[in-house]
């Protein structure tokens, strides 16, 4: 497995994805280990593939000069980058399901903390942590996603390991739905974080950043990869240039908003209402319905979830399929939404980890019981 280290422009996760799928359909991908180290001088913002973007201030983004960008294969919630959180991503083909590899590479991830003395857990779907003096600690931070081919998986593994003012970045830019927080002790994104670096004089353990680094990678190659090799190596002229005239694509308002209420109610007739809510199942989900003479006539459906198929660049997904299945429905009949949900996943084949498809016909309920004129949300943005 080949392990390179990037330093350096923040828009270049997503071209990566995009890369690797076309080495897969030109069959020269080979499996890749990137750590990013991210820019010691801007902060960095990352939405999740199928978040909406106005849970995010991009007035303040713009405030607080910090960098942006939504990711492209890899869902979940959104997330501070700077230099004290390294994240160590893979590629690689392998026939599983997506909450296999958020596992394997969580266990993995727990692994190789704990083969370096550090008493950690990992907690189904995607969390590492540790508990100090009775007090439970995320200290890290998994997740997968997977594009194009059924076998294309990309797993994230971020390490929480400096104290830095940063991480209150987050709170300050994103508002996420209060769904969120149900099944959390706390509605601050940053309160649930410690970093790793401050809690080795509590838990008696001496290791650098980069030994941690080190071991994960080592433990994703074997462990998650199926490769006990780890070659370090840097990007090929031609993988490089494929970056450069990539990357720049996934920092347009196109590809940012991709995923946002205020488009939908844009393209929605002025005579039409709009509704928004959010349900917390394993993970929260978001929907932006569109109702015309008492059907749906639009929705989007959003979220930090994991779910697949994801959209590409030139094709629709699981979501895009939902969404079709429920336009022309009554949004407040429960069963019809249920049924037309659990038909789309059966045809299409459809996973999402930790979700049931009757749960995503809950925020739609919630979202008709909170219509309002379509012309008076768009005042308001």
């Amino acid at each position: 497995m080949r392990r390179i280290d990037v330093h350096g422009p923040t828009t270049v996760w997503p071209a990566i994805d995009e890369l690797f799928a076309n080495q897969m359909y030109a069959g020269e991908f080979e499996p890749t280990a990137v750590v990013f180290h991210w820019d010691t001088e801007t902060p960095t913002v990352s939405l999740g593939a199928l978040d909406n973007a106005d849970l995010i201030d991009h007035d303040r983004i713009d405030d607080l000069d910090l960098a942006f960008f939504r990711r492209h294969a890899q869902p979940g919630g959104a997330g501070v980058h700077v230099p004290e959180t390294p994240l160590v991503q893979l590629w690689y083909r392998k026939d599983s399901t997506l909450k296999a590899e958020i596992d394997s590479v969580g266990e993995a991830f727990n692994g190789a903390l704990q083969a370096l003395g550090l008493k950690t857990e990992y907690r189904p779907i995607g969390d590492v942590e540790i508990n100090v003096g009775g007090d439970t600690f995320k200290v890290g931070a998994t997740g997968a996603g997977s594009i194009h081919f059924d076998d294309y998986v990309t797993t994230t593994a971020s390490l929480i390991w400096g104290a830095t003012e940063d991480f209150g970045l987050l709170d300050e830019v994103l508002t996420p739905p209060p769904e969120k927080f149900e099944d959390k002790d706390t509605d601050e994104l940053a309160t649930r974080m410690r970093p790793l670096e401050t809690l080795l004089s509590e838990v008696d353990a001496d290791v650098t950043q980069e030994e941690v680094i080190d071991e994960m990678v080592v433990e994703f190659a074997g462990d998650v990869v199926g490769d006990d090799e780890v070659v370090e190596s840097e990007w090929q002229p031609a993988e490089q240039d494929f970056l450069d005239r990539t990357k720049d694509f996934f920092a347009t308002d196109s590809w940012t908003f991709r995923k946002s209420s205020s488009r939908t109610a844009a393209h929605a007739a002025d005579d039409a209402e709009i509704g928004i809510a959010a349900y917390k199942s394993r993970k929260t989900l978001q929907a932006t319905i569109v109702v015309e003479n008492g059907y749906i006539a639009d929705v989007e459906l959003t979220g930090d979830l994991y779910i697949r198929p994801q959209p590409t660049l030139g094709d629709i997904g699981a979501m895009e399929e939902l969404e079709r299945a429920l336009v022309g429905l009554d949004p407040t009949d429960r069963r019809s939404l249920e049924d037309a949900i659990a038909t789309a996943f059966d045809e299409d084949d459809i996973e999402a980890p930790g979700i049931e498809p009757e749960h995503f016909a809950q925020p739609v309920l919630r979202a008709a019981e909170n219509l309002e004129p379509v012309d008076e949300y768009r005042a308001r943005q």
